[in-house]
């Protein structure tokens, strides 16, 4: 019963995701995240079936490894990763080379970090649900995304529609006809 209340308030957080927001200011944006963080909690218990105890144990590893994770992130300088990318061809051989080594030496600490959750990880829940939550990582995200792909579609429909409807009243007619 706890999991399928947990799992119908992902459902109900997911359906909002794709949906156009009705004002952009923080307030809203903040709405969002937490329908969302509460669609990711729920997914995650469910998919991963954690029980009570492991719930407990887990979660606070977990937003330890999402928090450590956006911090490496942000050490890393996208920014001037993308302005170099752009001009990738225009880069001296000495530019690419230290490029080279900033990406190789963001990808050994993102690999290292990954490392040591997983083994923190394996000291709170098994390793069948340690290895069920990349998967459930990975299929939260794709469902996220078709959402708001979903969403996005529907909105350039609807606007297209609006547009035609504006004109005349009949599609392919401009008033002046």
């Amino acid at each position: 019963m706890k999991y399928l209340f947990i799992a119908l308030i992902a459902a109900s957080s997911l359906t909002s995701v794709g949906q156009k927001p009705d004002m952009h200011d923080g307030k809203h944006s903040s709405e969002m995240h937490e329908r969302l963080q509460t669609a990711h909690i729920g997914f995650i218990t469910n998919e991963l079936s954690l029980t009570e105890a492991e719930a407990q144990a887990f979660w606070p590893v977990y937003n330890a490894h999402k928090a450590d994770k956006k911090a490496l992130m942000g050490t890393h300088d996208i920014k001037s990763m993308h302005k170099n990318q752009q001009s990738m061809d225009k880069l001296s051989e000495k530019e690419a080379l230290v490029l080279l080594e900033k990406m190789t030496a963001h990808r050994a600490a993102m690999m290292s970090l990954e490392q040591s959750y997983q083994s923190k990880y394996l000291a709170v829940l098994p390793a069948n649900k340690v290895l069920m939550l990349h998967h459930a990582e990975m299929q939260f995200k794709q469902r996220v995304m078709e959402r708001f792909k979903r969403g996005h579609d529907a909105r350039a429909k609807k606007a297209n529609h609006g547009k035609r409807s504006k004109d005349s009243g009949h599609p392919g007619m401009t008033r002046e006809q």
